[in-house]
C-alpha cells in the first residue's frame, strides 16, 4: 500500500489529538473518565506548552502525586519548571525548549 503524505492540517490534527491524550491521562492514572469541562480548562491553561515537555510534565506529577486526585494546574507548572531547570524567564524557556528552534538560535549565534 503506498504511502500517503499527510497535509498539515492532518498533521496538526493528530498532534492535538496526541497532546490531549497525554494530559487526560491524569484521570486515566487515578483511574477516572476524563473531565471534559476540567479537561478543556487544562487545556486553555497549558496550551503553549510543547507536546514533549507536556509529557515529561505530566509523567513527573503522576509519579509525585501521592492522592487519588487530578492535580491542579498549578501542580503541572511546578513540574514545568522542574523539567526546564526552574528558567528565571518561562516563557523564553517554553521557546527554546523545542530543539529545532533551539538549533536555529544556535546557529545565528543567540544562544550558546
Amino acid at each position: 500500500m503506498p504511502k500517503t503524505e499527510m497535509t498539515y492540517d492532518q498533521i496538526y490534527e493528530a498532534a492535538l489529538e496526541e497532546w490531549t491524550r497525554i494530559l487526560a491521562q491524569l484521570w486515566t492514572g487515578i483511574g477516572k473518565p476524563p473531565d471534559d469541562q476540567r479537561l478543556k480548562i487544562y487545556c486553555d491553561q497549558l496550551k503553549d506548552v510543547p507536546l514533549g515537555l507536556l509529557e515529561l510534565s505530566i509523567n513527573r506529577v503522576m509519579r509525585e502525586n501521592t492522592w487519588n486526585v487530578v492535580p491542579p494546574v498549578g501542580t503541572i507548572w511546578q513540574a514545568i519548571r522542574k523539567e526546564l531547570e526552574a528558567p528565571h524567564d518561562l516563557d523564553y524557556a517554553l521557546k527554546i525548549w523545542h530543539p529545532v528552534y533551539r538549533s536555529r538560535l544556535e546557529q545565528e549565534g543567540l544562544f550558546a
